[in-house]
């Protein structure tokens, strides 16, 4: 399934554990705190270094790494991140 290759791509030998971990506590803070408070991870803390690592092992995945970046275009544009602008020109030089 692509959810475990996208998973092996970025070098989690079994990617099922660290996915249902990411998704339970996503959950229970959209719950708690609602979504936009809950909108957390590398483009929320202008992360450069991570979102790379994300856009280099998606390479191999060109659907997929177009997904992320339409995703992390519209975060940038509607949610809290910390510095909005360089986030924005990563994604844009992604793009090209």
């Amino acid at each position: 399934m692509m959810r475990s290759q996208v998973g092996r791509a970025a070098g989690i030998r079994d990617p099922n554990p660290v996915r249902w971990q990411i998704l339970r506590a996503t959950l229970d803070n959209h719950e708690k705190n609602g979504g936009e408070v809950a909108f957390g991870g590398p483009i929320r803390r202008a992360d450069l270094g991570t979102i790379r690592i994300h856009l280099a092992a998606l390479r191999r995945m060109p659907l997929v790494r177009d997904i992320y970046l339409a995703l992390a275009k519209n975060a940038v544009e509607r949610l809290p991140v910390r510095d909005r602008a360089a986030v924005r020109e990563l994604l844009k030089r992604a793009a090209r």
